[in-house]
């Protein structure tokens, strides 16, 4: 079992991050993203089927945000979840998962030890 663990992990190209207060608007509906990557998104919501191109877009839940387009393939669907690869990661859709990446984790203070 750990083996696979670590085969799974392996297959990762991309460190995923929190999805916080990004939001997914797809055909008019509004979806809450659980996570994101340079690689792809994970939707809390079903809306196609594996292997469907889809084409939406993501922004902070906030009125004042500009919204990145996304294009890419819906990878799975499981549960309540949506899995979608990216095909092309805009310069946008880059800056919004960058700033994610940039932002201190959860019980850090964010202060250099040492």
């Amino acid at each position: 079992m750990v083996e696979l663990s670590a085969t799974q992990s392996e297959r990762r190209r991309h460190s995923r991050f929190r999805g916080r207060d990004l939001i997914a608007v797809i055909r008019g509906q509004r979806y809450d993203v659980l996570d994101i990557s340079f690689g792809g998104v994970k939707v809390i919501g079903r809306f196609g089927v594996a292997g469907a191109l889809i084409e939406f877009a993501i922004a902070p839940d906030s009125a004042r945000a500009t919204p990145a387009e996304v294009r890419g393939r819906v990878e799975r669907v499981d549960g309540d979840l949506t899995a979608v690869r990216f095909s092309i990661v805009t310069d946008a859709l880059s800056k919004m998962i960058a700033l994610r990446l940039a932002e201190p984790k959860p019980g850090s203070t964010g202060l250099a030890v040492g």
